[in-house]
């Protein structure tokens, strides 16, 4: 899976499909800025981020540069309106590729740090998968596994964003709910050595939701997963300090990381706590739900139909996991829910819905039960058939956005049905 996403970047940044040839662009621009801001400026002026924004390692200077880099009026300063969870991440990539640049008398943003940014998100992509396949192999057979992890990577906007947009936060995201997920389980898995083994794992899944945050605050609703997982334990152990211990544990280890976030905006703005994107906001009483989740413009089931099968499997997955199942499910429709109220509902000019890949670990749970369900009753070779076919039709509609053979942003059905012709004459002409 690794080799094929990095044969699908080197395809994209060979010079065949993209108008702007380089991974760090547009929103990972301004995700990236922190490093550049940090490492080579000493601080967190963002000077060199702009003074690189409208032409990045040569690339000639675009109408508008999407960085996500604005005046906060209030102070006078330059606000990054992303948090820094991605650029954290990426720090150990950042560090050796720029270690090489300077060696090699290169500019910030030049070759090696590109190289960089694509490395740290096949890594992270990969890392992800792996805890993705762990997680589901404690509860399903290697088939369901392999099969549900396949179509959630290739079904989905998660292989495009990983390596389309990979210097975007989505594959980010998905790592680290994967390992949010794959860790609540292991906390509330049975043979713990001990007791106080669990004061230790409270306090990293704290740390990880921290992450989360940092990386894309919505997605801050999944510590719903471990607050179930600590009650559910609670209710079989009956230990109320060990329980009050746990939760401060945890949410030390959420202060600890998030606080980062929060000493940035203080010293930009003055204000531990803000909405960074200024005049974007939330329509909490007008959300887009059928849109986004039916819709031509990137609807979830439209673009991704393969996830209607977990919808099948919500029940099963329920009684199976109990408290972890059904927090899995609060979660995915808070995340649904918060995604259709967000001003830009579609998300911009991306393949299919790009919050999707982050709820991706998510939907594991559900999406294998469903799988089992659709085997017991249609027989396993028919539902491999069908899902292999979904997934060719998806891995073809990406390679067909990524050439630019359908409108980016607004694409109609009339506009999908006539691909395979497209195809016929860019091929033949």
């Amino acid at each position: 899976m690794v080799f094929l996403a990095a044969v699908a970047i080197l395809y994209n940044y060979s010079g065949c499909c993209i108008a702007i040839r380089l991974p760090i662009r547009s929103d990972g621009y301004g995700y990236y800025a922190y490093l550049t801001s940090v490492f080579i400026d000493g601080n967190l002026n963002m000077k060199t981020a702009m003074a690189d924004r409208w032409a990045v390692g040569g690339v000639p200077a675009v109408e508008r540069a999407w960085n996500g880099i604005a005046l906060y009026a209030p102070t006078g300063r330059l606000l990054d309106k992303y948090t820094m969870g991605t650029a954290v991440l990426q720090v150990p990539f950042f560090l050796v590729c720029s270690a090489v640049a300077r060696a090699m008398g290169d500019p910030p943003y030049s070759f090696p740090y590109q190289i960089g940014s694509v490395v740290s998100a096949l890594f992270f992509l990969g890392t992800g998968t792996y805890l993705l396949l762990q997680t589901l192999l404690a509860r399903f057979s290697a088939r369901t596994s392999i099969l549900t992890a396949a179509s959630l990577i290739f079904g989905t906007s998660l292989f495009n964003n990983a390596t389309f947009i990979c210097s975007f936060s989505h594959v980010y995201s998905f790592f680290l709910l994967s390992l949010l997920v794959y860790m609540t389980q292991t906390y509330v898995g049975e043979g713990q050595a001990n007791e106080s083994s669990f004061i230790p794992m409270s306090t990293l899944l704290g740390t990880v939701v921290g992450l989360i945050a940092l990386t894309r605050i919505p997605n801050v609703v999944a510590a719903l997963i471990p607050v179930a997982a600590t009650f559910e334990r609670f209710r079989r152990a009956r230990q109320v300090q060990m329980l009050v211990i746990e939760i401060l544990c945890s949410v030390l280890g959420f202060v600890f990381v998030f606080s980062l976030q929060m000493t940035y905006w203080w010293m930009v703005t003055g204000h531990l706590l803000l909405n960074s994107y200024q005049e974007e906001q939330f329509d909490w009483l007008h959300p887009h739900l059928v849109e986004f989740l039916f819709g031509a413009r990137r609807g979830m089931f439209f673009w991704s139909p393969l996830l209607l099968i977990a919808v099948v499997g919500i029940p099963r997955s329920i009684r199976l996991h109990r408290a972890i199942g059904l927090a899995i499910i609060v979660v995915l429709t808070l995340e649904i829910y918060l995604c259709a109220s967000w001003w830009s509902w579609w998300f911009g000019m991306s393949f299919e819905s790009r919050p999707v890949s982050d709820m991706a670990p998510l939907l594991a749970f559900p999406l294998a039960s469903g799988l089992e369900i659709l085997s017991e009753k249609l027989g396993r070779w028919v539902v491999a058939a069908t899902v292999s076919v979904l997934l060719a039709v998806n891995c073809f509609l990406m390679l067909s956005y990524w050439n630019g053979y359908f409108p980016r942003d607004n694409p109609s059905i009339t506009d999908l049905v006539r691909l395979p012709r497209v195809w016929v004459f860019r091929l033949t002409r």
